[in-house]
């Protein structure tokens, strides 16, 4: 009779480690997926059919130029994406970064105006 119990709770061990390693496996294939899930706002004007996708990011005062081209070049493709899925003429990135002590990149009066 111990024996049958002491097999049992193996297997439910084994079955919880189990399970364990797949929920790994998930989160990491949820990470490594997920390129462009946190876009902040994205305009659409319909009569002119062009898109701006905007995203929103107060990195280190060191980090503007690498933040803002990082941001540009992780939502290219989606742009991309977004002109042939909805059938727009143009999709824009727009990076709206602010640091974290209030500097702000001589490229985001222009990023403004479009």
């Amino acid at each position: 009779m111990p024996i049958i119990i002491i097999i049992i709770i193996i297997i439910i061990i084994i079955i919880i480690i189990i399970i364990i390693i797949i929920i790994i496996i998930i989160i990491i294939i949820i990470i490594r997926t997920k390129q462009y899930l946190l876009i902040y706002l994205t305009f659409m004007n319909k009569k002119t059919m062009n898109t701006f996708l905007t995203d929103i990011a107060v990195p280190n005062s060191r980090n503007l130029a690498k933040t803002i081209t990082d941001k540009q070049n992780k939502y290219q493709e989606l742009a991309n994406e977004i002109c042939a899925m909805w059938k727009q003429n143009t999709a824009q990135v727009i990076p709206l970064i602010i640091s974290s002590t209030a500097v702000i990149p001589k490229s985001l009066p222009q990023s403004l105006k479009t």
